[in-house]
């Protein structure tokens, strides 16, 4: 990180800095956490949901940091400088977007419905190849993770790859203020924080206007396959990269495949590549990444040798094979595209039974019954052995799975997380097949580790 000077840094904020002559005074970097916070970083005190920064300010002073940015003056000074502002995570957002127009970086801003990670994660190892690249910390995509990502960019680094993630209306506009990205990559739009963003439509209108900011400063990465995206007038821009399996796109997906061997063969353009994971998203992911590096010099050749070392992200579509049961642990989150798109993926692995253990889609706000009905009549259509249903929100999908006729012996719904265990003890043989997914919050990736450690140490 550039190194700026407390003086700067309250005028950016608009704060008021205590004591003023601490203004020359740099930091070397920025914290919202004290577990941990490093000597000389400037932590900023957030009030969330559960805990208020402001209560950790003499900890944060312990671990020695330089100043206390805090929307409240507590009663007694600690002992170091305090900036004090209207809105703590207002003002970490006007210093990242300064900090980002100090740097010469080119920013490619990543947002859609799904897939913002992965696909991160394939255009930063492709450009990778040939650049200096800083990537998203993890999945932070929020108003307070966007800052915290550009903080770990440098003046060296070519490229930025970050992540634009939403859940209420205006967030987008403020995303992009602070990340200013010069070229856009837009996944998809789907039923996703339907709860915060209230519609489709509403989600479109947000994701676009990353679209819109870019403008025809650079270029704009876009899914062709989507439906509210291929209706956009932006796809006829002249700086519209457009990818997927449709007609029409210059990075076109063709001859897909998945092997039993867990592998996705595919061409773009002609060009063969073989993933290791397996999923249409991921061909489609895949594109976008091939898309970016060749718009920025990589060669072909390094960009399919690098996709297809791409070994995917830790609880997305990972295979867990190591014993006598297959997990395929795609718990990190869920919404009905991904749920359908795992599930039509297990359907390629090697296994004599099939079994569903899938948890609530979280944020579906009034359509969530009609959706998870969907998914458990999906699951009888496409002929899984087995349906287990973990939350509130999942007795639709046991229901759909029951009303189009898969037998009652196959099914269990529980909210009980012990109940499940015990079913899976019973129920698991050697050469089943178990798809493990869920909603963040609802911990799925538990019942992963259980079949892992405990069913298949002792089958």
């Amino acid at each position: 990180m550039i190194h700026l000077q407390l003086k700067d840094i309250v005028r950016v904020m608009e704060g008021e800095l205590i004591p003023l002559i601490a203004g020359n005074l740099h930091i070397l970097g920025v914290s919202i956490d004290t577990r941990t916070i490093k000597p000389g970083e400037l932590f900023f005190a957030i009030k969330g949901a559960n805990l208020d920064g402001h209560k950790y300010l003499d900890l944060a002073v312990t671990k020695h940091a330089i100043a206390l940015c805090v929307s409240s003056k507590p009663v007694e000074l600690p002992g170091a400088p305090l900036i004090v502002v209207q809105d703590t995570i207002a003002a970490l957002g006007k210093l990242a977007r300064y900090y980002r127009e100090l740097l010469p970086t080119q920013i490619i801003g990543i947002t859609g419905s799904v897939g913002k990670t992965s696909t991160r994660s394939m255009i930063s190892a492709v450009l990778s190849r040939k650049y200096k690249v800083c990537e998203s910390l993890k999945n932070y995509n929020n108003l307070l993770g966007l800052p915290l990502s550009i903080f770990q960019m440098a003046s060296f680094h070519d490229y930025g790859v970050l992540e634009l993630g939403i859940n209420q209306l205006g967030e987008m506009a403020k995303l992009i203020r602070i990340a200013r990205p010069e070229h856009a990559v837009l996944t998809n739009i789907l039923p996703v924080h339907l709860e915060g963003l209230g519609s489709l439509e509403n989600i479109a209108k947000e994701k676009f206007k990353i679209l819109q900011a870019v403008g025809d400063r650079g270029r704009i990465f876009l899914n062709l396959d989507d439906e509210f995206t291929a209706q956009s007038p932006y796809i006829k821009q002249p700086n519209a990269v457009l990818c997927g399996f449709s007609k029409g796109a210059h990075y076109r997906i063709t001859n897909l495949t998945m092997t039993s061997k867990y592998q996705a063969k595919f061409e773009i353009n002609d060009n063969p590549v073989k993933l290791r994971i397996v999923g249409k998203h991921y061909a489609l992911e895949a594109a976008l990444a091939f898309a970016v590096g060749q718009w920025s010099g990589v060669d072909t050749h390094s960009i399919i040798n690098t996709l297809e070392e791409y070994k995917g992200l830790p609880l997305r579509m990972e295979l867990l094979d190591k014993g006598s049961i297959k997990v395929l642990n795609d718990s990190y989150n869920a919404n009905p595209l991904s749920v359908q798109e795992a599930l039509e993926a297990a359907l390629h692995i090697e296994a004599k039974r099939r079994i569903a253990l899938l948890g609530d889609m979280l944020e579906l706000g009034k359509e969530s019954p009609k959706y998870h009905n969907q998914i458990g009549r999906l699951i009888r259509e496409l002929g899984f052995d087995y349906l287990i249903a973990h939350g509130n929100e999942s007795i639709a999908t046991f229901e759909g799975a029951r009303a189009s006729g898969m037998s009652k012996n196959k099914l269990l719904f529980s909210e009980d997380k012990n109940d499940i265990k015990e079913y899976l003890r019973s129920l698991l043989k050697p050469g089943d097949l178990v798809l493990v997914k869920g909603s963040h919050s609802m911990h799925m990736e538990e019942f992963s580790e259980f079949i892992m450690e405990e069913l298949n140490a002792s089958s």
